[in-house]
C-alpha cells in the first residue's frame, strides 16, 4: 500500500493539500494537528451545511413572528372592559397557535445550529462547547416557552367571554404562575442566546467571513434580527462553495 497517500494532511479551511508546515499555502490557515489520512474539508462543508439551513429556518421563524407584532397590539386594543366581544377568544386562539408554531420553527432552526458547532467542536472543543450546549438548552426551552405562552393567550381569551364580576377572575392564579415561569425561562433562554451568538462569532472568526460578525450584531437587534440571519444564509453559502470537498486517505498497515 503506498504510504505516500496515507500521510497526506489537507487544509482544515479550504480543503487544499498541505505539503509540510503547520500553515496552509492556500489559504494561510494555521493548522490543527491531523493524523493519517484525516481532512477537515468535509467536516467543515458539514458544518456549514447545517449553519446554513438553520439560518433559513431562521428567517421563516422571524418572518412568521412579524404578524404576531401586530396582532399583539390589535388584541391589545380589543380586549374589552364589558363582555361584548363574544368571538374575541377566536382570536386569541388563533394568535397561541400562531406563537406555538413559530416557537417549533425556531426550535428546529436551534437543533441545526447544535449539529453545526458540534461538528465545529472536533476542531476547537472549547470555542464551540458552550455555544453547543446552549443550542440545546434553547430547543428545550423553545418549546416549553410556547407551550406557556399558548396557555396563557388561552387563559386570557377565557377573561375575555367571562362575566365581569368583583375581586380576580377564576383564572388570574394560573396567568400569575405562568408568568412567573415564563419570567425564569426567559432568563435562562436570554443567557443560551448569547451563547449561541458567541458561537455565530466565531464562526466567523473561524472562517474570516465579515457578514457573519455583521450578522450577529444584527441579530441582537429585535427588529433587525432576520437581517442578520439573512447575512447567516449568504455567509455560509459562499463559505461552502469555497470548501473543496476532500476524500480520506486510506491509512496504511505496517
Amino acid at each position: 500500500m503506498d504510504n505516500t497517500t496515507s500521510s497526506k494532511r489537507y487544509c482544515h479551511r479550504c480543503g487544499n493539500e498541505i505539503p509540510q508546515g503547520d500553515f496552509c499555502p492556500v489559504c494561510g490557515a494555521k493548522q490543527l494537528s491531523l493524523t493519517k489520512g484525516s481532512s477537515w474539508g468535509n467536516m467543515d462543508r458539514e458544518a456549514m451545511r447545517n449553519f446554513r439551513i438553520a439560518s433559513a429556518i431562521m428567517i421563516l421563524a422571524q418572518i412568521s413572528s412579524v404578524p404576531l407584532v401586530f396582532s399583539s397590539f390589535l388584541g391589545g386594543s380589543l380586549v374589552p372592559t364589558t363582555q361584548n366581544s363574544p368571538n374575541l377568544s377566536g382570536f386569541f386562539f388563533i394568535i397561541g397557535i400562531v406563537v406555538l408554531a413559530t416557537s417549533l420553527i425556531a426550535v428546529a432552526g436551534m437543533y441545526f445550529y447544535s449539529k453545526s458547532f458540534k461538528e465545529l467542536m472536533e476542531k476547537d472543543n472549547r470555542g464551540f462547547s458552550f455555544p453547543h450546549t446552549s443550542a440545546l438548552i434553547l430547543i428545550f426551552i423553545g418549546v416549553v416557552l410556547g407551550l406557556l405562552y399558548f396557555v396563557l393567550l388561552s387563559t386570557i381569551a377565557s377573561f375575555t367571554t367571562s362575566t365581569a364580576t368583583s375581586g380576580p377572575p377564576s383564572g388570574f392564579g394560573t396567568m400569575i404562575a405562568i408568568l412567573g415561569l415564563m419570567g425564569i425561562f426567559g432568563i435562562i433562554a436570554l443567557v443560551c442566546a448569547i451563547g449561541v451568538l458567541i458561537g455565530q462569532w466565531r464562526v466567523g472568526s473561524e472562517y474570516n467571513s465579515d457578514l457573519i460578525h455583521i450578522g450577529v450584531i444584527l441579530s441582537i437587534i429585535p427588529v433587525l434580527s432576520v437581517i442578520g440571519s439573512i447575512l447567516f444564509f449568504i455567509a455560509s453559502s459562499k463559505i461552502l462553495n469555497s470548501i473543496a470537498p476532500t476524500e480520506e486517505g486510506p491509512i496504511s498497515s505496517v
